[in-house]
């Protein structure tokens, strides 16, 4: 027997900016090892790459974590709402045509 689920509510949309905060933090975490990997070479090539790889990933983790801070202060995002149609009133006279 196939069972509808009419009464269950919509599943909730993944909000863009919260993934895009996630998105960031991962990508630092993932620079910040590939910095740590990088930095054990020795020539003065790999300490900058390192250096630059490790600035990158702080500079993603802080973004990242202000984006988060501020996505929780401001509250769960409004629900999306359809704009209603905006016809132009009969009143108004459209251009080119003459009465």
């Amino acid at each position: 027997m196939k069972q509808t689920n009419q009464n269950r509510p919509p599943a909730p949309r993944l909000d863009r900016r919260l993934v895009a905060t996630a998105l960031l933090i991962v990508l630092g975490e993932a620079l910040h090892w590939v910095a740590g990997a990088l930095s054990g070479g020795g020539s003065d090539f790999a300490e900058l790459t390192a250096g630059l790889l490790l600035g990158l990933a702080v500079g993603m983790k802080a973004v990242g974590v202000v984006l988060l801070v501020v996505r929780i202060l401001r509250g769960p995002a409004a629900p999306e709402q359809a704009a209603p149609e905006q016809a132009a009133p009969a009143s108004q006279e459209q251009p080119g045509k003459k009465r």
